[in-house]
């Protein structure tokens, strides 16, 4: 049965990492996507190092998804099978093999066939492989505990993206934007739930005066523009000198725009706008 394996699809994984750090797992990892050995399909896989002869047989609902998961726990050291990461740290990433010991369609027969393979291959066994277990177990449809759960999220949040994590984070939800998925789920996420008078005061400064993306002049020139109101500069002549509308000329004049940064310069100037009236 070992034989058989052996003569199955050869590695193509690429050659050991010369790098350490994500950038070098990343590159490590894109190689392995464009050249995965086994298929999207549900089944029994092995995994072969040639140097020592060792397997280790697994299962998958995707086969391919497995694979990617196996490389990138193993490159970048997070593997929860020891004597499978050491062997991939000692013998490098080139002298292991995916290969397909049988498809299996119906995915309640995956760990029966497992352990068929495992019997067969006694893959179990430390001497020939590297299964921890004898007997073929999953976690599929289990549910964890609340108390698992946040072990797991304690462990996640905090912990810093680096530069392609982020990167891919923002290329996906641009996606799902573009997509109008993101939009949706934002809007009904939110929806009905009141805003801290903080966030609106920190939205409302970030959007007023110049730092609008729709304003026209910066607050300089505003306050420029309003020294012409002051001196009765008409407001044709200084529509002409700022390069807008008469008509935005106006609605300054009138307070219909910018009147935000003219009530924060008059507070500031300790003018108070109720006793003024």
């Amino acid at each position: 049965m070992l034989n058989w394996y052996n003569e199955g699809v050869q590695s193509k994984a690429p050659a050991p990492l010369q790098m350490a750090g994500s950038v070098a797992h990343r590159k490590e990892l894109d190689m392995r996507l464009q050249s995965t050995t086994l298929p999207s399909a549900s089944g029994i896989y092995s995994l072969t190092n040639a140097v020592s002869g060792k397997v280790y047989v697994g299962s998958g609902v995707n086969m391919r998804r497995r694979e990617l998961e196996h490389c990138r726990q193993l490159l970048t050291h997070t593997h929860n099978n020891a004597y499978l990461q050491h062997a991939w740290d000692k013998d490098g990433a080139a002298a292991f093999t995916f290969a397909v010991l049988a498809l299996v369609p119906d995915i309640t027969m995956l760990l029966e066939q497992e352990q068929v393979w495992l019997d067969a291959l006694r893959s179990y066994d430390p001497s020939i492989g590297y299964n921890l277990s004898p007997t073929a177990t999953s976690i599929l449809g289990y549910r964890f505990t609340d108390e698992q759960r946040a072990r797991v999220a304690a462990g996640i949040v905090g912990r810093p993206k680096s530069a392609e994590h982020r990167a891919a984070i923002s290329a996906a939800r641009r996606a799902l934007i573009a997509a109008g998925g993101m939009t949706w789920k934002w809007q009904s996420d939110r929806k009905g739930k009141p805003q801290a008078a903080e966030h609106r005061a920190k939205k409302a400064a970030a959007q007023t005066g110049e730092k609008n993306h729709q304003a026209r002049l910066t607050d300089a020139q505003v306050e420029e523009m309003r020294a012409g109101f002051a001196e009765g500069v008409h407001d044709c002549i200084l529509a002409q000198r700022f390069g807008v509308s008469a008509r935005y000329v106006a609605a300054i004049r009138l307070g219909y725009k910018r009147k935000r940064a003219a009530i924060k310069r008059l507070t500031e100037q300790g003018i108070n706008l109720e006793q003024s009236e």
